[in-house]
């Protein structure tokens, strides 16, 4: 399926699971919150065109939990919330979603990236190399964030080991944003 195919898919899944729990009658006029990460976020704030098959929760109301395996939304992410920046609610984006009981948020792109750059995995490591995820980073909040991730580590291995793969990602990123400006 192409990228634009499989951003609509996601968007179709999540305005469903809103109608769903719209039509379910819940009885509190609050609208619910959730909030998207990894792949699937990337792909609705127009950062990466690759698939994805799951859409993957970092938070989202109680009210919908129940809902979410029909619609293959993953909230298993939050066994990696330590890879999260710790105020990552500070920086949440609203998608672009007409939600009428759900308001959908993604994760910064600086979040995002700081919690792939953790994963170490080879999908994730390429989604931040991404030309268009470079071309908006804001370097100084990414750089902030890091040093806090890095500060934050469980030990000094960890630490260490994410400071050096932040440094060569940096330095990485860099020169494909001046080459990018040089075109």
């Amino acid at each position: 399926m192409p990228a634009r195919g499989i951003k609509e898919n996601i968007l179709k899944r999540l305005e469903e699971l809103d109608e769903l729990l719209f039509l379910s009658g819940l009885h509190n006029k609050e609208q619910l919150r959730a909030v998207v990460v990894g792949g699937a976020a990337l792909l609705l704030m127009g950062y990466i065109d690759r698939s994805t098959k799951d859409i993957d929760f970092i938070e989202v109301s109680r009210e919908a939990e129940k809902f979410l395996p029909e619609f293959d939304i993953n909230t298993n992410v939050t066994a990696y919330l330590n890879d999260f920046p710790d105020d990552y609610n500070e920086r949440l984006v609203v998608l672009p979603i007409g939600g009428k009981k759900i308001k959908y948020y993604a994760m910064s792109l600086e979040d995002i990236v700081i919690a792939k750059a953790c994963s170490y995995r080879d999908t994730d490591m390429n989604d931040i190399r991404s030309q268009e995820v470079i071309n908006n980073l804001d370097f100084a909040l990414l750089d902030r964030l890091a040093e806090e991730k890095a500060l934050n580590a469980l030990n000094d291995t960890q630490s260490s080991i994410f400071r050096a793969m932040y440094r060569q990602y940096r330095k990485e990123a860099a020169e494909k944003r001046k080459e990018a400006e040089r075109k």
